[in-house]
């Protein structure tokens, strides 16, 4: 157990709230306009990881732009592989050094 990366946790939460607000978009019809500050200020004070974030603004943007549940589901998998493969390419390089 001593050499559990406790770090890698703060990622799994970061994933989980990404696929919560996967799920948000699916949940309510439409965010008015008055709910995206809160929402907005609720996510920033909860990912660790700065492109996770990225992903998780950009959900509550595609949202508040009427995109369908669909639409924003394919975008934040597709951004989600992206960071995954990109994270996968740096563990990599790192354990070949």
């Amino acid at each position: 157990m001593k050499n559990l990366d406790l770090s890698k946790l703060s990622l799994v939460t970061d994933f989980n709230l990404v696929n919560s607000l996967i799920a948000m978009t699916q949940v309510y019809k439409d965010i008015e306009p008055e709910d995206i500050p809160r929402i907005e200020e609720y996510i920033q004070s909860k990912f660790t990881d700065q492109e996770l974030l990225e992903i998780g603004m950009e959900i509550v943007k595609n949202k508040e732009n009427k995109m369908s549940f669909d639409e924003i589901k394919v975008i934040a998998e597709k951004r989600l592989n992206e960071y995954m493969d990109k994270k996968e390419a740096e563990r990599e390089l790192v354990k070949n050094v």
